[in-house]
């Protein structure tokens, strides 16, 4: 970790960023509590494709990018130390919107920072004006923050004070409020004022916020339409390992996304089902009617599209990683299972009419190490859905082989790297901006 932030200061001074850390600058270069705000100088945003170029080449990967706010950016870099894949999360921020308000306005924090050892802070007043913002757009101070947001204040004085919390709030509100920053009750207020400066930016600025609204709508759309989730499928025959993989998963890449969500073959919004005990033997039911098997298939295929609209879609807008434990796949792979008992291509020709997931893992091992795992199915069984799997008439050019008869942590690692490869390409394509200055291709 360490390394990462020298390394971002460096090359930030390089390329000559004007830049300077907002919070928890005392903590850095070691491991920070959560990510870590950066003003950036609007003028210089055009120069930060230099920025992501050097970092990758020194193995630092930008995977994920959060258009969080109007000009306000959360990205996410990873890098593997020997099987352990680490993150690393930067807010760049060129405009602090909050609630309507540019407050503090970033071109007067950069032109009043400071040199803190290699990197640079903003000065007292940027320091309080930045905190009070934010903590009023959340409507909550806890006690270590209720507690620096008072002894900025005394280091200020009032008559500063007065000016920031006068850029916020109007009239009786910013009294109240400046008592309350130097008698360190400011939490017991944020409750009923966080709308308040919504009030002032009315008052002051309509024009302003009118072309802020535009802009978070946009913003808003632009999400819905190119989500920052990922829709990963784990599919693989029994004793292939998916439950560990998932786990370490989850585990490994879950600081690139804001939440996980996990689903096990189906989104379950028809047909819903309570929680079932594990199944020790897949094939023990019958198989259904060929005219039955055919309307729970389709059934099925429509249970996967309203849940996709209704449950996973939302979640991929809001940054979630979406996986799902088998997939509608292995229908084709182990209809029995599925108690199908209709015609052989339905299954294949259903399948292409379902949700896509952008990544398939596919697990795969010897069939002797499998049926040393889990002995729910026959070694022969394991070679024929080994052969189908490898060879499915969907998602080709989207699925990733991880062979799973290796140790754990060599298969966790193989299925974390298949995501980082995906999440940093995909990241190129869809920022060319940020990474115009990329000296080679993914």
């Amino acid at each position: 970790m360490p390394e990462f932030f020298e390394c971002l200061f460096h090359k930030l001074d390089e390329i000559g960023v004007r830049y300077c850390i907002l919070h928890s600058w005392e903590k850095l270069p070691r491991q920070p509590e959560s990510d870590v705000d950066i003003a950036v100088h609007p003028e210089d945003r055009r120069n930060l494709s230099n920025l992501f170029a050097g970092m990758e080449r020194e193995g630092y990967l930008p995977i994920q990018c959060f258009n969080y706010s109007v000009d306000a950016f959360y990205f996410v870099f990873c890098w593997f130390e020997e099987s352990d894949l680490r993150t690393v999360a930067i807010d760049l921020i060129f405009r602090h919107w909050r609630s309507g308000l540019t407050v503090p306005d970033v071109a007067e924090i950069v032109h009043e920072r400071t040199r803190f050892l290699n990197t640079w802070i903003p000065s007292v007043r940027a320091q309080f004006a930045y905190s009070l913002a934010k903590q009023t757009w959340k409507g909550k101070a806890n006690d270590i923050q209720s507690a620096r947001l008072k002894k900025l204040a005394q280091q200020l004085g009032r008559s500063e004070v007065s000016e920031v919390v006068g850029e916020i709030f109007l009239e009786p509100w910013n009294r109240r409020l400046v008592d309350a920053c130097f008698d360190g009750s400011i939490s017991e207020l944020l409750t009923d004022v966080r709308r308040l400066p919504w009030l002032t930016s009315l008052v002051r600025q309509p024009f302003a916020v009118s072309k802020h609204i535009v802009q978070q709508g946009k913003r808003i759309v632009e999400r819905w339409l190119r989500p920052a989730g990922l829709l990963v499928a784990i599919i693989g025959p029994d004793g292939a390992g998916k439950d560990t993989v998932i786990a370490g998963l989850c585990d490994g890449i879950d600081s690139a996304f804001r939440r996980i969500k996990k689903f096990h073959w189906r989104p379950h919004v028809l047909f819903p089902r309570k929680d079932a005990p594990a199944v020790t033997d897949p094939h023990s039911k019958s198989a259904r009617g060929p005219i039955l098997s055919s309307l729970y298939l389709i059934g099925f295929v429509l249970d996967y599209w309203i849940g996709y609209a209704l449950r996973v879609r939302p979640a991929l807008s809001r940054g979630t990683l979406v996986v799902f434990d088998r997939y509608f796949y292995d229908v084709i792979v182990d209809p029995r299972r599925a108690r199908f008992g209709g015609p052989k291509w339905l299954p294949a020709l259903l399948a292409r009419f379902v949700p896509l997931p952008e990544l398939i893992l596919l697990l795969d091992a010897d069939e002797q190490v499998m049926f040393a795992r889990k002995r729910e199915l026959s070694v022969p069984e394991l070679r024929r859905q080994r052969q189908i799997y490898r060879n499915l008439p969907v998602g080709a050019g989207r699925r990733k082989i991880i062979c799973t008869d290796q140790e754990i942590r060599q298969s966790i690692m193989s299925a974390n790297a298949e995501v980082i490869q995906f999440l940093n390409h995909r990241f190129a394509v869809r920022h060319p901006d940020w990474v115009s200055g990329k000296q080679a291709t993914v």
